[in-house]
């Protein structure tokens, strides 16, 4: 019993970190970049954005875009790892963005808000 908690504890250590140790060789869980739906969506005040970032990610931003396409706002990305985007919709009129993740000059994936 002993021996599967001495497990249990290192696995967990290890899965915080976003690794898991095999044989004594450590990968990290998630290897590209991974933008998630804002929550709460539909929204009328403030939302969270989570994202995650590969460690060795030098250029990143999400761009807020209206119905139409116009950009409303792009915000840089400095936090790797898992990390998550606080937004306020102050000044913005009810309606449906977009907020694709951009990498390196390359769309990653693209979500959709609501803001009643």
């Amino acid at each position: 019993m002993t021996d599967v908690l001495s497990r249990i504890e290192t696995i967990e250590n290890c899965a915080c970190d976003a690794t898991l140790s095999v044989g004594g060789n450590t990968q990290p869980r998630q290897k590209s970049p991974k933008l998630y739906q804002n929550i709460p969506n539909p929204f009328s005040s403030t939302s969270t954005i989570k994202y995650y970032l590969p460690h060795d990610i030098n250029n990143a931003s999400i761009i807020f875009t209206d119905g139409v396409g116009k950009v409303i706002s792009k915000i840089a990305l400095e936090d790797l790892g898992e990390a998550e985007l606080n937004i306020n919709s102050d000044r913005l009129p009810v309606g449906v963005y977009h907020y694709p993740l951009i990498v390196n000059n390359v769309k990653v994936d693209s979500k959709r808000m609501i803001i009643k």
